[in-house]
């Protein structure tokens, strides 16, 4: 006796508010080796205009802690010799620091900071380190994406990447910012943009303006030298910050909080 058996075969196809190489698990770590500072950058394609809202990155955790280590973030255009090569820096943003996720293979978002506008055709994401340390982007080892990677050291001219991988560093675009991989509660970015310090210069203590914009849930602080170096950290309470025991000089405060991340400029001077 036979029996009509029927095969159900079906694929799963995600829509997300991203580009990625990687599959979202890291089996490896790329560092840049750059004594006199260096770039990445990963190129992506657009077949129509968007709107670049922020960039996921998956940073993996070392035996140096580079927490207290500026990176920037930049955006570049193709050059136009080689479209498949960075070109002109189109956007920059500075005093950067990396973060890690709470939980397994989750991504940390690091906002545009104004409204960015790709055109159609190549872009390319990444980060600027100024001095040489293990940064540590996550880098998967179950697809090969290694050759849309570049790099470049000191005043030296960018090279491809050779080593088989996808780096794992997300481009957001569109309205919105929907969540990164791992976060369970929607990720809408706060508007930070009214908080501010004062006084500015400082020198026994400065307030938070507008920290109510934080919203209600807890903040962080950390303040970092010139050097990138990690001077002090701890919980916001009563919108100050305690810096008598600073010495005089410019330092960078970054607010963490619920769905962003922001970072002003202080000055202590006596």
């Amino acid at each position: 006796m036979l029996k009509d058996l029927t095969i159900l075969l079906y694929r799963a196809r995600v829509f997300s508010d991203f580009y990625a190489y990687d599959d979202g698990t890291a089996e490896a770590g790329f560092r840049l080796s750059a004594p006199g500072g260096g770039s990445c950058a990963l190129r992506y394609s657009l077949n129509f205009a968007d709107t670049l809202r922020a960039v996921h990155f998956f940073f993996v955790k070392g035996v140096e802690d580079v927490s207290g280590r500026e990176f920037y973030l930049r955006i570049w255009g193709p050059d136009p010799a080689d479209p498949t090569k960075p070109g002109t820096m189109l956007y920059e943003r500075r005093a950067l620091f990396p973060q890690y996720g709470d939980s397994l293979n989750e991504f940390v978002t690091y906002t545009v900071d104004s409204t960015f506008q790709l055109p159609v055709g190549n872009f390319f994401v990444g980060w600027y380190q100024p001095q040489d340390y293990a940064l540590n982007v996550g880098y998967d080892r179950n697809t090969n994406h290694g050759d849309v990677l570049y790099y470049k050291v000191a005043n030296n001219g960018w090279q491809q990447n050779s080593i088989d991988g996808s780096l794992m560093m997300r481009p957001v675009v569109g309205d919105s910012i929907i969540n990164p991989l791992g976060i369970g509660e929607p990720a809408t970015a706060r508007n930070t943009s009214n908080i501010y310090l004062y006084p500015n210069p400082a020198a026994d203590r400065v307030f938070i303006a507008n920290a109510a914009e934080f919203g209600p849930k807890p903040v962080t602080y950390t303040v970092f030298n010139m050097q990138g170096l990690l001077i002090d950290t701890g919980k916001l309470t009563n919108a100050l910050i305690d810096i008598s025991n600073m010495t005089n000089g410019l330092y960078f405060v970054r607010f963490d909080g619920n769905n962003f991340s922001t970072t002003r400029k202080l000055i202590i001077a006596r």
